[in-house]
């Protein structure tokens, strides 16, 4: 597995009345690593520097959130797809981790992700592009967004195709929090 990250490079706000963007953290497993171009404003890292920054794995995101009872997965004839989000308290606000994966077992192949991430029903992502994907050939891919927010609720809804973009599969989750 293979981990990307995207920092936000503007300070945090002091006064939080909106939902702020962190970082969004990529995964991808792939027999060819020469194959994976994350989009360019993403830089490689391991677990370890991941975990130094104070962010978990995508993997280890979803299963919080499935251990709190909002991660949703469906796999059909080998093929996997899952969304949810993550909440933890941090200080005054919420660390809101808002995430889908697609993947394919055992045999690797084209995939593709994206997601759209409501606030309140306010849109905060539609990433990649509306109708675009992250794209790999491979095994897996997933990310998430990182945002500290308000109190609120959420809806995180995910983007999936096997090798056909025209065709994609959704999958959706929604929160309330505290």
């Amino acid at each position: 597995m293979r981990y990307y990250i995207s920092i936000n490079p503007q300070p945090e706000p002091v006064n939080l009345t909106a939902p702020y963007w962190k970082a969004t953290v990529l995964a991808v497993s792939a027999p060819d690593t020469t194959a994976i171009e994350p989009p360019p404003e993403f830089t490689e890292v391991t677990v370890t520097q991941l975990h130094s920054m104070g962010y978990p794995t995508p993997e280890e995101s979803y299963n919080e959130a499935a251990a709190q009872g909002y991660g949703v997965e469906y796999e059909t004839d080998g093929l996997d797809k899952k969304s949810w989000i993550n909440v933890a308290k941090l200080g005054d606000w919420y660390q809101v981790q808002y995430g889908s994966a697609t993947g394919r077992n055992p045999w690797p192949g084209q995939l593709g992700l994206g997601c759209r991430s409501y606030y309140n029903g306010i849109l905060l992502e539609d990433g990649p592009a509306p109708g675009q994907f992250y794209e790999t050939n491979g095994w897996y891919t997933s990310h998430y967004h990182n945002y500290l927010a308000p109190a609120g609720d959420g809806v995180e809804v995910g983007r999936h195709h096997w090798g056909n973009r025209n065709q994609p599969q959704y999958t959706e989750v929604r929160r309330r929090w505290p």
